[in-house]
């Protein structure tokens, strides 16, 4: 068993696995083994199973949510083959001309954007809990960091000549940056980074699309967008917290809201500037 000490938490750390900590990282200083352990007690005395014996005991919180989720269509996706996949990608562009078609592509992206900006902010405060074992002390600073990030992006996406372009480049940005932030989450200057990241992100794309409603002339644009970027937001806290980070885990939690920005992106690009 191996000994770890997080001087910032001002706590000892304890595995059986070389792999989870190494020789120290996270703020985890390894100290030495602390003891050696059996893997298992058969018959009252220390006796290891055989790999194939080994039981695995499933995540009670991840059972309970199981247990009242309908996953047939999760099932039913996997059966897909890749032609059939295929026609779904097509049918989602085809959604994402309704959207230009109906000039609802800025909104989208505000409200996906709203959902992405929580989702992230979540994320990262779970993460910091669970790599430094505590939240409390900084979760102003994490939090600060983000509004601070918005109101920076907002500041520089205002006068943009060019607000369609600016929505393309942060959503391409988006959809490259989510699936990588489990590995940026190394060190509390990386997970401020991250939140002024995100906080930046969310600011600009509500500017540069408030800017392109604006040359489009659409009457109360300002505040409409104002209105879905708080629901996105509130949908993004709730499915994260109560279902998304239970049910799939962190990771596959931001490749869900990256899809969502993917569709985002592909709405964009079908938009023509003199139509933003």
């Amino acid at each position: 068993m191996y000994r770890y000490w997080n001087p910032g938490a001002g706590d000892h750390f304890y595995t059986t696995n070389w792999g989870e900590l190494g020789s120290g990282r996270y703020g985890w200083n390894y100290e030495g083994i602390q003891c050696y352990v059996f893997p298992n007690v058969i018959g009252g005395s220390p006796q290891g199973p055989a790999p194939s014996e080994t039981p695995t005991f499933p995540d009670p919180a991840v059972e309970r949510y199981k247990r009242d989720i309908d996953r047939t269509l999760i099932r039913e996706n996997l059966k897909l083959t890749h032609e059939e996949r295929l026609t779904q990608l097509m049918r989602l562009q085809d959604f994402a001309a309704e959207l230009r078609r109906a000039g609802r592509a800025l909104q989208y992206t505000v409200a996906t954007t709203g959902f992405s900006s929580m989702a992230l902010t979540l994320v990262v405060l779970l993460s910091y809990q669970s790599t430094y074992g505590y939240l409390y002390e900084r979760v102003g600073l994490l939090t600060a960091s983000f509004m601070a990030g918005g109101a920076i992006g907002a500041l520089l996406a205002r006068d943009h000549g060019r607000p369609l372009r600016l929505l393309q480049v942060l959503e391409a940005a988006t959809v490259l940056l989510l699936p990588c932030v489990p590995w940026l989450l190394r060190s509390e200057p990386l997970f401020l980074l991250v939140a002024v990241t995100a906080g930046a992100a969310g600011g600009a794309v509500f500017a540069a699309a408030a800017a392109g409603e604006g040359r489009r002339g659409t009457a109360g644009s300002a505040g409409l967008l104002y209105a879905l970027d708080l629901a996105g937001s509130f949908a993004g806290a709730l499915m994260v917290a109560v279902f998304l980070v239970p049910v799939l885990g962190m990771h596959r939690t931001l490749l869900f809201v990256a899809a969502l920005k993917v569709l985002s992106l592909a709405a964009l690009l079908t938009v023509r500037y003199e139509e933003a």
